[in-house]
This record gives structure tokens, C-alpha cells and sequence, in this order.
């Protein structure tokens, strides 16, 4: 092994490009590391966070799946950034499924169902081969009996393990043990999209959740008493973006101003990789879908409406805010 090789098994956990390390209500926190090097990560499992990082994107948004590593979805949100070459700058969400699953059984999100693990190992090989046929393989034999891996210099043939070794073979299960059907399961050119009952609780889950307002801005439910809905909007995104400038010292603003801002992070040294990743999804999704519309347009609301965009603000605002105390 040499320096080079020594060095990378070295490096610290925290310095992985997936690891995860998310704090618990007892303060122990606890740390996942994923094998997988993505443009963006998931929040912590449960609490119904898959919900909302959907809808950071507006209603309507199609969600097409593009890896699934570790028992988590990576999906792109179809529309946004697909002309810019670069991976990065393209839109994605990344959700457990273990939270997609209740989601998808309460009718919430649509465009995916949950089989078991055997199922969703037939359709995996199932859309390899139609890889190899939309390619244009012609041959008799199976294609998937012609993959090949380079490993030491060497290709060597890829095995399949046999079917019957996953979860729900086919044969009778008896009463005591079933296959659990927890395994996503979406058809081709499939997506997720987030229905109308879906959208329903996210505004009224954000509507009645509990606000910390930042001194500066203690005068906000007042304007919300008085309807003055964007205007709350506007000014609550007017501070956020002022806070991100003036901690940068820059005169840069908008995709601009978020990119700086997590380059700043990561330089620091203040935040893992992937948990900057996090942030920089809220802060793209925050200055494309909220601070563009309403920093120039007047915008129509209904109070629901409004209490969750500016729940969903003063959330980014006040982590940020915690970010810069802590310096």
C-alpha cells in the first residue's frame, strides 16, 4: 500500500462523502455513513421529513428516481437544471424509504408502490436488460449473462445471486414470517409527484407549527394578522438573504450568494460534506421557487398558504442564523 492508498484509508469519517451524522432528542446523536458520493443527502429517517423536502419544490413537480443506494432514493426533479450539463447543478432530493413508504400508503405521494425484496430484484434485472435492448442487443442469450467488471486489471464475469435467496421467493410463506413489502418499487419512466392530500398537510402541518422570530423580525405576525401575506414572505426572504451577504462579506445574491455561502462552510471546516450538501438544496430551492417570485411579483395567498412558505423560511433562517452564532 502506498502513502497515497495509506492516506485515503485514513481519513476520518467525517471527511466520507456520505457520512451523516444526525443528533437525537437525547443529545447522543447518532452517526450513518452511505456509500454513496451524491449531489445532495437526506435529513434524518422519520418524522415526516421526506414530505417536506419534496415539497421545497412547487406543486406538480415529477420526481424521477436516478440511484438507490443504502435503502435511499436519489431523485431529480424533473425540469429544473436538465439543460446545464454539470450533475451538480441539477435539482435532486433524497429520501429514505422508510419515509416514502407511509407517504405512499396514506395517498400522500403517488407514482410508487412497495413490494418485497425479492419482486423488486426481478424488475432491477428486468431493467438492465431493457438497457441492453433499447442499445440494441440482438443476441439469443440472456445480456445479463455477458456482464463483465474490471477488478485488478482483470474482467471478470458478473454473477447474479439466485432469486430464491431474497426475501419473498414465491414459495408459501407460513403464518409466522412474511416478506415485508418495504422495497420501492417504480415502473419505468415512472416518477413521484406529491397529490393534492399531500400538499394539504404540508401547508397545514407548517401552518400551525411554532415560530421563533428573530428580534428583527418580531413584527411579522402582525402583518399576518393584518393579511398582508407576501409582504411577510418578502420580508422574511430579504433577511435571509441578507444575512447569508453580509456573513460573506460579498455583494453576490441569489444561486450565486448559496453557492459562496456552503463553499464558505465547507472551507471553514464547519460542516460535514454531505450535511452542506442539505443546505445548499435549501438554499437553491429557497432563491429559485420563494425569493425570486416575491422579491418581484406580487403573489396572491391564502393564510395557509402563507404560514407555511414563511414556516419554511424562518426554519432556513434560523438554522443559518445558529450556523453564524456559532462562529
Amino acid at each position: 500500500m502506498n502513502d497515497a492508498d495509506g492516506h485515503q484509508r485514513r481519513r476520518p469519517l467525517d471527511g466520507h462523502p456520505g457520512y451523516l451524522g444526525y443528533p437525537t432528542s437525547d443529545g447522543q446523536g447518532f452517526i450513518v455513513a452511505m456509500h454513496a458520493d451524491w449531489p445532495v443527502y437526506p435529513c434524518p429517517p422519520g418524522g415526516g421529513h421526506a414530505l417536506f423536502d419534496l415539497a421545497q419544490f412547487p406543486e406538480g413537480v415529477e420526481f424521477v428516481p436516478v440511484d438507490d443506494i443504502d435503502r435511499c432514493l436519489l431523485l431529480e426533479a424533473r425540469g429544473y437544471g436538465e439543460r446545464n450539463p454539470q450533475e451538480r447543478d441539477r435539482y435532486y432530493v433524497a429520501c429514505w424509504h422508510e419515509d416514502l413508504l407511509p407517504l405512499s400508503e396514506a395517498g400522500l405521494i403517488t407514482g410508487i408502490r412497495f413490494v418485497n425484496e425479492r419482486e423488486r430484484e426481478i424488475e432491477r434485472r428486468e431493467a438492465l436488460r431493457r438497457k441492453f435492448t433499447d442499445a440494441g442487443w440482438a443476441g439469443p442469450s440472456d445480456p445479463l449473462d455477458s456482464l463483465t467488471a474490471m477488478v485488478d486489471g482483470q474482467e471478470v464475469p458478473i454473477s447474479f445471486l439466485p432469486l430464491d435467496t431474497y426475501d419473498g421467493d414465491g414459495e408459501e410463506e407460513d403464518d409466522e414470517y412474511v416478506a415485508a413489502r418495504d422495497w420501492p418499487l417504480i415502473l419505468p419512466h415512472g416518477k413521484i409527484i406529491v397529490t393534492a392530500a399531500g400538499w394539504k398537510q404540508v401547508n397545514d402541518t407548517l401552518a400551525d407549527a411554532e415560530l421563533l422570530f428573530p428580534p428583527d423580525l418580531s413584527y411579522i405576525p402582525d402583518l399576518i394578522d393584518m393579511g398582508l401575506y407576501d409582504t411577510a414572505v418578502r420580508d422574511i426572504a430579504v433577511t435571509l438573504e441578507s444575512r447569508l451577504r453580509d456573513a460573506l462579506g460579498g455583494a453576490a445574491y441569489g444561486q450565486r450568494l448559496a453557492e459562496e455561502f456552503i463553499r464558505d462552510l465547507l472551507d471553514r471546516a464547519e460542516q460535514p460534506t454531505s450535511l452542506a450538501k442539505i443546505y445548499r438544496l435549501r438554499l437553491r430551492t429557497f432563491f429559485k421557487f420563494i425569493r425570486n417570485d416575491y422579491a418581484h411579483h406580487r403573489v396572491g395567498l391564502s393564510r395557509p398558504q402563507a404560514l407555511a412558505l414563511i414556516t419554511h423560511v424562518t426554519m432556513i433562517l434560523n438554522d443559518i442564523q445558529e450556523i453564524l452564532e456559532d462562529r
